[in-house]
């Protein structure tokens, strides 16, 4: 069942030109002047918008939406430095478990190609951690590396006993 919607004609107040206002509404817009209107309740009478008032409204919607978008892209920033800082972390493991791997070389092939090797990748290896680290990861630039530096050394004076201990 439809309802039928009346129509009530009035005249702007800034142009004088006529607007058919629904029945039931409380606002209007003059289509010839631009003029925002407010309508009472009751008589019917009408008085034009403070455009100072509309102009605080939409500041006041714009500022929210501008506040909205500085926390989602401050959580954007989050995610990402969180997921560079993960990534980051990942590397730090392979590179230890690289290092693992080839720093029996020395002592099992015994020559001088696998000992400059171990020994580059003992101070490339922090070198490369240190310059990759996220600005979000734990500690400064240098004391990555000096950290990794000694847990390469540690792991291969820790491989050496063990290699020693099997012979």
């Amino acid at each position: 069942m439809s309802e039928n919607i009346k129509l009530i004609p009035l005249n702007c107040p800034n142009c004088g030109a006529v607007i058919n206002l629904p029945e039931n509404s409380k606002f209007g817009y003059c289509e010839y002047c631009s003029s925002q209107l407010r309508y009472d309740d009751g008589t019917r009478s009408y008085s034009v918008v403070d455009q100072s008032e509309i102009e605080r409204i939409l500041l006041e919607k714009n500022k929210k939406e501008h506040v909205a978008q500085v926390r989602d892209d401050k959580a954007e920033h989050r995610n990402k430095s969180l997921l560079s800082v993960q990534k980051w972390w990942i590397l730090v493991f392979v590179f230890h478990a690289i290092f693992m791997l080839l720093s029996p070389t020395i002592y099992l092939l015994k020559s001088v190609v696998a000992a400059i090797l171990i020994i580059a990748c003992w101070v490339i290896m922090p070198i490369v951690l240190a310059i990759l680290k996220p600005r979000d990861a734990w500690g400064s630039r240098i004391g990555v590396f000096f950290l990794f530096g000694v847990t390469f050394t540690a792991l291969f004076y820790i491989e050496m006993l063990i290699i020693q201990a099997i012979r």
